[in-house]
Parts: C-alpha cells; structure tokens; sequence
C-alpha cells in the first residue's frame, strides 16, 4: 500500500509539473490543429491501387465511427510517436538539473519505484492527449453527418492500439533517460531515426514479428481496410495504405463497419505496454539513481590534510592569498586587440571545447572522403553527413548559458546583445564551414558555382536556424528535433524547397537575415528582463 500510494503522488506531482509547461501547451495546440486538419479532410487515410499509376482512383472509407476513429488513430501514433517522446522524454535530466534527484536519492524510494513513477507520468501526459483527439473524433462524427455515432468502433482503436503505443513510448523516455550519453542530442537523433525506421515499415507492411505486429497498429487494421474496399469495389485491385494529407484527390467511397475485434487482437497490441515495464525494469540495473560518480559528473576530491576518523582537526593555516592566472593566450590576445575579438574566440572555444578525439576524427574522415570521392557522391550522400554530424554541437547555441545557469552574468556584462550574441553567431559560423570545408574545396575544384552557393547558404542558414531556435527556448531540444525532421526530408530525402545543400541559397540566406534579427530582438527582451 504503501509503494502505491509513493507512486500515485510521485507521478501526479510530476504530472502537474509538466502540465503547466509551455511544451505541454504547444503539444495540446498541435494535437488540436491536427484533429481540425483530419476533419476537413487535409489530413486522411488513404487506399490505393497496387499499381504506381498517379492517374489511378484512390479510396477512403465511409465517414462513419469507425474509419474516423481509425484514422484519427493512425494519424495519432504517427505524430505523437515523434513528438511525444520528446515532450516526455527529460523526466530524469530534468531532476538533476534542478538538484531534485539528489533529494530523491536521500528517500527510501528504490530505483525502480522511481522509474515506475516517472513511467506513469509519462503515460498520463501522452494519454491526456489521447483522450482529447478522441473526444475530437466524436465531434467529427457528428459533423460529418454520413453515420451516426457509435462510440464502441470509434473508442476502441484508441483503447486497443492508441493507448499501448503512447505506454510503450512513455517507457522508451525513462529509458533513454537512464542513460547520462542518450540525454542529449545523440539519444533525440537515435531516436528520430528509430521511429522513421518504423514508421516507414509499417506504412509498407514490412514490420512484424510472429507475435507481435507493428505497435503504430497500421498492420493490424490493413487486411479489413482491404478487404471492405475490395468487397465494394471487386474489380479493382488496392494494395497501399497509408496517411496523406495536403493534396486533392477525388476518392471512391465504400462503407467499412470497422475491425471485428477480438480478444486476442487486443491483448497482442497490450502486450506493447508488457513489453514498456519491462524496459523499465531493466533499465533499473544501470540507473544511476543520481551518483555522481556514476553520472560522469565530478565529486570533489578529498583533501589530503583532512583529520581521519577518530583523529583530532589540525588547525586551518593561513595561506597567502593566490592570483588568478591570465587567460589563455588564444582568447587574451585577440582581446587585447580588439574586445569583440576576445568574446568571439572565448564563443569559439566554448563551442569547440569538450569533443573526444574521435569526434574529430570522423570530422576529418568525412572531409578526406568528400575530397576524394566524386562530386555526386559528395552531394547525395557525404555533404548530409557532414551537416548531421555536429548535431550536438549547434544544439548548444543560444541557450548555453540557461543549461548553465550563468545567463545572470552574461546577460549583465557589458553589450550582451551586441557583442556575445554576434559572437557566438560568427563562432558557430566558422565552426560550421570548419566541420565541411573540404565541400567548399571540392566545389570550387569542379567549378560548381551553383554547389558552392549552397554550400555558403547551408554554412550560415544551419547555425543561425540553432541560434534561433537556442535564444526562442531556452533550450536545445527544439532546435534537434526541427532540424533533424528538416535534414530528413530536405538533404535526405531531396524534396524540393526543403534541401538547403542544393536549394535556391538566396532563400536560406534571407531566412538566416530574418532569424538573425528575431533572436537579436528576442534576446533584447530577455536581457531587460
């Protein structure tokens, strides 16, 4: 009774905490908007033929309970499944942060009871959000107005597939946040390109495991959308599904009274949510629970002066009284010459500093490769590595001295506007085209102007876009998870207007010109404040 009640008030207090933050807000107005542009058809499921043909018809469902509430579901994991797990996933960095967890830590409370708690916390915000797209689907049914509402098919995708997902992506938060190298900018990346990963196979139908089938619950619904939509329409062959949206499509409608549900159908997608304590469980074997020693963070060491037990104090000497020494030369000197000078390089310096030496090196083994690969090579494949990789690095930008608590000092010394904040601009700049240099050589080697204008573009719109995005939050998580969504379908994927490597660089220039003014007046603000 007692372990009951410790996590019923652990995560609620956790609850409330989250649920008065800004993130939570734009979350809820995310889910909002998306089940406004599921209702007016902007956001959809969508049936097609098995052909590649773009001039064939495609299908949809009856407006009825139970295809609004499969799609709204299918649209719901696919957004929450990303976005969800960020905006749960700094539970346990958050407690260090705060000092917090070395309370906790002095508690009887056990690893895993902790864990257990931050869990359902997790689980009470995501499912909070849930309950609000589902009861935004009932509405929808009554607007719609081509069937009545019945609750039991419109409720029971989200009790049976919804709800397991949004567990198991709670349990994944905790779990990457027992990890003190997983807190950061590479556990956000690794993560971004597991739910793609996913996400991908599941919308292709090459996911499952013998008992298990894909937890975004897209396979589970995939043989009974097919096989109403063949039933209507016998002579037609449809063999894709999946979510579309922003597009005019003229569809062929056909009446789907939903899944037969069974038993075991929902209790296999439950088992997603077995599978999320498990993790949870195991994670509590390297949790740290809050030990420096084991959180990379530094005790300070023992004096060797200090009395051992059971021996008497010696007496505190005098000591005379000790000078600071000078800075380094790489910072001193240029500020001798010049203060703004010595503000860019100590930006430089702090950006720069604290990389292991293989970070560098695969820095210097993506430049020895672009310059010896051919062009094309460069540009489909090696140039958006080199743009992905120091990730971590812009992530830092414009939010360094909130993570660590120095922003009082910088923001009362002198020009804090018009001499740190350029300067930290400028450093990341020239870190940027340090880290893809060997693009510029290789461009301008083969006489790609075109090439080398968005090389210029993507070295000066990326920092800034970090920059901006740093001084807006006051934190980094934005920034990562923005760009790593923007890197995959620009660089990556190459859809037009999104690739700043190979894209109109006059657009992404004036872009970095237009956030480089926001922040400035952004960070004005914050300085008054």
């Amino acid at each position: 009774m007692n372990t009951l009640r410790l996590l019923y008030h652990l995560a609620l207090a956790d609850f409330y905490e989250r649920a008065r933050r800004y993130s939570f807000l734009l979350t809820l107005a995310a889910i909002i908007t998306m089940g406004v542009l599921v209702n007016n058809g902007t956001l959809f499921l969508n049936l097609g033929p098995g052909d590649p043909n773009p001039l064939s018809p495609s299908y949809r469902g009856e407006f009825n309970s139970a295809w609004i509430g499969t799609m709204t579901v299918l649209v719901l994991n696919n957004f929450l499944g990303l976005f969800g797990f960020y905006l749960v996933s700094d539970c346990i960095k958050r407690d260090i942060r705060t000092g917090v967890g070395q309370i906790i830590a002095t508690t009887p409370i056990s690893r895993a009871e902790y864990l257990i708690g931050k869990w359902i916390s997790n689980c009470l915000v995501l499912y909070v959000l849930v309950l609000i797209l589902a009861a935004a689907a009932a509405i929808m049914v009554l607007l719609q107005g081509e069937a009545a509402l019945d609750l039991e098919a419109l409720l029971m995708p989200f009790l049976a597939v919804a709800l397991p997902y949004m567990t198991l992506i709670a349990a994944l938060a905790v779990v990457f946040d027992t990890v003190p190298w997983l807190r950061g900018a590479v556990g956000n990346a690794i993560y971004f390109f597991l739910w793609m990963s996913v996400s991908v196979s599941s919308v292709g139908g090459k996911m499952g495991l013998p008992l298990l089938k894909d937890p975004l619950g897209i396979d589970v619904f995939r043989a009974s959308l097919y096989a109403g939509a063949n039933a209507a329409f016998p002579n037609e062959t449809i063999g894709t599904l999946g979510i579309a949206g922003f597009t005019d499509i003229q569809y062929k409608v056909f009446n789907w009274p939903g899944l037969a549900w069974t038993p075991g159908i929902v209790a296999w997608h439950w088992l997603w949510a077995v599978i999320g304590l498990g993790l949870i469980l195991l994670s509590s074997v390297w949790f740290a629970r809050f030990d420096p020693s084991r959180e990379g963070l530094r005790r300070t060491p023992a004096k060797p002066e200090e009395a051992k037990e059971g021996e008497p104090a010696e007496l505190r000497k005098r000591v005379p009284r000790s000078v600071l020494p000078n800075l380094s030369s790489l910072v001193s000197k240029p500020a001798g010459v010049n203060p703004f000078l010595g503000v860019l390089f100590a930006e430089l310096r702090m950006l720069l500093n604290g990389r292991r030496w293989w970070w560098w090196l695969v820095i210097v083994g993506l430049n020895i490769a672009i310059l010896i690969v051919p062009l094309s090579l460069t540009k489909q494949y090696l140039l958006p590595v080199a743009w992905l990789w120091p990730l971590a690095i812009w992530s830092e930008m414009g939010n360094r001295e909130r993570k660590n608590n120095t922003y009082q000092m910088v923001f009362s010394s002198a020009h804090p506007v018009l001499h740190q904040l350029p300067a930290a601009w400028l450093a990341g700049v020239l870190a940027t085209a340090l880290f893809g240099i060997a693009g510029a050589v290789a461009f301008l080697s083969n006489s790609d102007l075109p090439g080398l204008a968005g090389w210029v573009g993507a070295v000066i719109f990326i920092p800034t876009l970090a920059l901006a995005l740093g001084v807006f939050s006051s934190g980094s998580r934005v920034f990562e998870v923005v760009y790593l969504f923007w890197w995959y379908m620009g660089p990556y994927q190459k859809i037009p207007g999104l690739d700043f490597i190979t894209g109109a660089p006059q657009v992404y220039l004036l872009a970095a010109a237009g956030l480089l003014l926001l922040s400035t007046y952004w960070r004005s603000r914050q300085v008054r404040v």
